[in-house]
């Protein structure tokens, strides 16, 4: 499981701006560089992390936890992780 996502899911009512969820998306991120093996890499991957927010809107199989599906949670993720992208990846 993604590094801090029960954390992210437990935040989801939050605005997916604020200083605390962003942290979160920031560790989100550090684990999914380290899962597609591109943590060392100067590719950024902006858009390819901003499309994964997006397929975790799309599909509810990538916003599931423990077998329980998490209404909300992948349009909060969507939301959360373009933001941090559109201000930490430029």
């Amino acid at each position: 499981m993604p590094a801090g996502r029960k954390r992210l899911a437990e935040l989801r009512d939050r605005d997916p701006e604020s200083p605390e969820v962003q942290a979160e998306v920031a560790n989100h991120y550090r684990y999914i560089r380290r899962f597609w093996g591109t943590a060392g890499s100067p590719d950024n991957q902006k858009q390819q992390y901003v499309g994964l927010g997006e397929l975790y809107e799309a599909d509810s199989r990538y916003t599931t936890i423990d077998g329980v599906e998490q209404p909300g949670f992948g349009e909060f993720m969507s939301k959360a992780m373009r933001s941090f992208a559109g201000q930490h990846l430029e």
